[in-house]
């Protein structure tokens, strides 16, 4: 890359620089007044060191104005260009139609500078945006050239704010990079001339609107492309006399001037206002603001057109008369208020005026309900009673000032909810305690229908665990009760019922079966190991079967006792002289014995062979077989039951007929 530094020490006259002035050509116009109530627009600090209009017409560059400087890349070139942009600064130490300009900056060209288009394009002010960008595609050159004019400008006795007027010149490269270039600008905007009448004091902005929201402020740009193709040559837009099209893409139809802080416009002074062209069929309203924020509007209903540099002129004779604008606001269009007694939100209100505020329900009150004017924010508070129904409610608060502006806001207070829990299921049938879990936006009152439920707490409001206390169920049944949770009114009515399990059934032996023929169907039985006396069959949590010591004359519980249900299989073991066959049904777990896992889970229902009284014996211990081939017996290893052959030991059992008492 080849850098080149522009700078006056190296060049006494590197760019002549001529500005087109304005023409005033309209006559000079009367308004009828009327007034409009309207707030009024805030001014704001603005560099100012741009042009300035001499004598009424005359546009000259003063002293630090700068340009903007810009060249474009040449679309179909093989690697990635961007335009070649720089900042130029006036030396001028006075105002003049012409000026010799300088940069500082670092000027970067690609090496060979016929990568750029033979004209480029100069703007001012340097605000302005010029950007191109091409990567060695026909279709691909992204070129922007645009300009935001301030929709709020400092008003300027006889002239208007400096670096807003927009303009622009073509720059011939060859000439430039000779230094030999002398560049003619030309207004893209327009200007508004307002005289004030001489009886105006105390006017602080004028905004101009159109009414047919037709630009007048806001973003240009020249509007590049064509059926799908980006161009990034601006001067192939040019217009026959070489002028360019800008159009609006963020315009906005509001322009106005505003008096440096401190100050007012002088009263029979003249301010200039730029805006950009265009035809405003409905006419302009011009809205005065005084420095208290009152506001006098004057309309033209007549048709009117900008053109290019050339100057409109508004006199305005008749009085200015402000009227104190009526300004009512409020911070929320709508709250949110809970359920439960005494909920409350609140909002603001700014009036100038004195202010009522109003509800169209009688479950709201309002603090404060009345306002006098102020200058700052008021705070109302709206609270509700208690929401008693079982659905959402609505009320509409009104705020007016004295004027008649009013505004509203929706107040929505949600439906009661309540809700009721178990915190945990009880484990046992004995006195124990448990935990209820309480959810509500409302106060609550809670209740049982047995005696033999209570509660450590029976009202309450929102949230809260509750302790459920009971007695001993003493029946063999569960027996449960219904929990009511209502609110204070009774209105609203929640119920879930908590059970309570049943006393365990006790099982006591009533004979032992001697002959395994005399295996009852139906009846129910306790399992005893021999040679382990008092040690019977017991089922874990998983079903499977353990050795476990009882005290008979307590009884037995569940987890011991299993029903016998009788089958019609033949004997199929040789040798014994008493059998009966069926199935094992456990009381605890309500399942099977299963052949595969010998437990009382989930899986098939086994058939069982029970038999004893082998050749001539004549004792009561009974052997267990599986009915099927081939024909195993029950054991027990020392930690579960097994399948094994006739010679395991453990493998016989004294089995006891029980019932529950």
């Amino acid at each position: 890359m080849k850098k080149i530094l522009f700078c006056l020490a190296a060049f006494a006259a590197l760019v002549s620089c001529t500005k087109e002035n304005p023409v005033d050509e309209t006559p000079a116009v009367e308004y009828q007044t009327i007034t409009f109530e309207a707030a009024a627009p805030s001014a704001e600090d603005v560099d100012a060191t741009k042009t300035t209009l001499v004598d009424g017409n005359l546009v000259h560059w003063s002293n630090g104005d700068q340009v903007k400087v810009g060249f474009f890349p040449i679309t179909g070139k093989d690697n990635t260009i961007v335009s070649s942009v720089g900042t130029f600064t006036s030396t001028s130490d006075q105002e003049t139609v012409a000026s010799s300009w300088f940069t500082t900056d670092s000027w970067n060209w690609n090496s060979n500078n016929d990568q750029y288009r033979d004209n480029g394009l100069a703007v001012y002010p340097s605000s302005a945006t010029i950007y191109s960008k091409r990567s060695g595609n026909w279709k691909d050159a992204d070129t922007e050239v645009s300009y935001d004019l301030p929709s709020e400008q400092i008003a300027v006795l006889n002239s208007f704010q400096s670096g807003v007027n927009f303009s622009y010149a073509k720059v011939n490269k060859a000439d430039f990079i000779a230094n030999k270039a002398s560049l003619s600008f030309i207004n893209a905007c327009a200007l508004l001339k307002i005289t004030l009448p001489s009886t105006a004091a105390d006017v602080k902005s004028i905004a101009v609107s159109s009414k047919n929201d037709v630009a007048l402020s806001g973003k240009f740009e020249i509007p590049f492309g064509k059926e799908g193709y980006y161009h990034d040559d601006p001067w192939s837009y040019a217009n026959s006399d070489g002028t360019l099209t800008f159009q609006a893409v963020a315009g906005n139809p509001t322009v106005s001037i505003v008096a440096p802080e401190g100050e007012t416009l002088q009263p029979g002074g003249t301010y200039y206002v730029v805006v950009w062209p265009g035809t405003h069929s409905s006419g302009l309203d011009f809205e005065f603001t005084n420095s208290e924020g009152a506001t006098c509007k004057k309309s033209l209903a007549s048709s009117v057109t900008f053109t290019r540099a050339k100057v409109e002129r508004f006199n305005f004779v008749n009085n200015i008369d402000f009227v104190k604008e009526s300004i009512l606001e409020i911070s929320q269009t709508s709250l949110n208020l809970e359920a439960v007694n005494g909920s409350s939100a609140s909002f603001t209100v700014y009036s100038n005026y004195s202010w009522t505020a109003t509800s169209d329900q009688p479950w709201i009150s309002i603090t404060p309900a009345t306002g006098n004017a102020s200058l700052s924010e008021q705070t109302i508070t709206i609270s509700a009673t208690e929401n008693d129904r079982d659905a959402i409610r609505t009320a509409t608060v009104t705020v007016e000032n004295e004027t008649g502006i009013s505004k509203t806001i929706t107040i929505t207070q949600q439906a009661p909810s309540m809700s009721i829990k178990i915190m945990y299921e009880p484990i046992d049938y004995k006195d124990l305690y448990n935990f209820a879990v309480v959810t509500s936006n409302v106060d609550w009152k809670i209740s049982s229908d047995q005696s033999w439920l209570t509660f450590q707490q029976t009202s309450g409001s929102g949230n809260a665990n509750i302790r459920l206390v009971y007695s001993e169920n003493p029946e063999t049944a569960d027996r449960t009760a219904t929990i009511t949770l209502t609110n204070t009114s009774g209105t609203i009515v929640k119920t879930t019922t908590f059970t309570q399990p049943a006393k365990p059934k006790t099982y006591y032996i009533v004979n032992q079966v001697t002959e395994a023929s005399a295996l009852e169907n139906g009846a129910f039985y306790v399992i005893e190991f021999i040679g382990y006396t008092n040690y019977y069959w017991k089922i874990d949590n998983y079903g499977n079967v353990l050795r476990s010591y009882v005290n008979k004359t307590n009884g037995f519980t569940e987890e011991y006792v299993y029903r016998f249900e009788k089958t019609n299989y033949s004997n199929p073991i040789g040798g014994y002289n008493s059998y009966s066959t069926g199935h094992l049904w456990s009381a605890k777990s309500d399942k099977y014995f299963n052949w595969y896992d010998l437990n009382f889970a989930d899986g098939h229902k086994t058939d069982l062979v029970f038999e004893n009284r082998y050749g001539s014996e004549t004792g009561s211990e009974i052997d267990i077989y599986e009915h099927y081939s081939p024909y195993r017996t029950i054991y027990y290893t020392g930690s579960k039951l097994a399948w094994g052959e006739t010679g395991q030991s453990n493998r016989k059992w004294n089995i006891y007929k029980v019932e529950v008492r």
